[in-house]
């Protein structure tokens, strides 16, 4: 089957042959696991991309901040430029309120800092620290090893030999996944925990209790698990993961052998699936980008 067409690589088609690949839930469950040891290690940081909207915030400010390395004519990291990115191409998921304070707190807490080379005097636009940079090439180096586990390339080495490839790389699959309505604006079943505070990181643990095959009956049981056990270890009130895991029971996404949530619990194949499928769309934008930049 070929991923490409016209010479340009459709990202439905390669997110498709990429979910049916039967070494992939193996690659996404070491996937998965590492952006929860993220999470374990830094979880103040790992918040910034545990939800969509964060997710787009904070890949858009790298992506700003990575164009402006390589052409000093791009535009400088500054709220006026990160709203205008998330509108050409026509994102919902974001206010303005909601971008600036985005920026202010990863700005407060050393993500992002004053760019001291430039010469504006309305105001002065920011750059990546460095401290934030090494986790975006964490993050990005972990999807290139996932994608040589699929196919043997070799993606990740010529990373570690050009690490300015990432710099290339990155804004291209951003670019593509900010286009991707499937990935932005997922079906019911993945945005249910997507849009909510931490719902990226419950998602992953969810997935990280089904065995790692394709061949998965409709209700994957996974022993005595707790509603608290899914949602006490990351950063969410008691409230809102009660109303989360209420959803999901609502969708039938998840469940319990005994009402109260009592006895084993089972999750969906449904939910496993569109999981699979969702995170196919970022590992096809990653492709295409490494493909052009590699």
């Amino acid at each position: 089957m070929s991923v490409f067409q016209g010479g340009i690589l459709d990202t439905l088609s390669t997110a498709c042959y990429i979910s049916r690949n039967h070494m992939f839930p193996t690659a996404l469950h070491e996937s998965s696991k590492r952006l929860l040891n993220l999470h374990a290690v830094a979880p103040r940081t790992a918040r910034y991309v545990a939800n969509i909207p964060k997710w787009l915030l904070t890949q858009g400010i790298v992506l700003l901040h990575f164009e402006r390395l390589l052409d000093n004519s791009a535009p400088p990291l500054t709220i006026a430029s990160l709203l205008n990115l998330l509108k050409s191409y026509n994102v919902k998921a974001v206010s303005k309120n909601t971008a600036v304070s985005h920026l202010v707190e990863m700005r407060m807490y050393g993500l992002l800092g004053d760019d001291m080379t430039s010469q504006s005097k309305r105001s002065r636009p920011l750059i990546l620290a460095d401290v934030g940079e090494t986790l975006v090439r964490k993050w990005f180096e972990g999807h290139l090893h996932s994608l040589d586990h699929l196919d043997g390339g070799d993606r990740f080495a010529t990373l570690s030999e050009k690490p300015e490839l990432l710099h290339r790389s990155h804004p291209l699959a951003i670019r593509t996944l900010l286009r991707e309505r499937a990935w932005s604006e997922p079906p019911e079943s993945i945005a249910t925990f997507v849009w909510v505070e931490s719902g990226s990181n419950i998602l992953h643990d969810l997935f990280l209790r089904v065995p790692p095959t394709l061949d998965l009956p409709e209700r994957i049981w996974v022993g005595p698990v707790t509603a608290s056990n899914i949602t006490s270890n990351y950063i969410i009130s008691r409230s809102h993961g009660q109303r989360l895991i209420a959803r999901a029971r609502e969708l039938e996404l998840l469940g319990w052998e005994r009402p109260g949530n009592g006895g084993s619990m089972w999750i969906s194949r449904e939910l496993i699936d569109a999981y699979r499928l969702w995170q196919a769309y970022k590992y096809a934008a990653i492709k295409s980008a490494w493909a052009v930049t590699g």
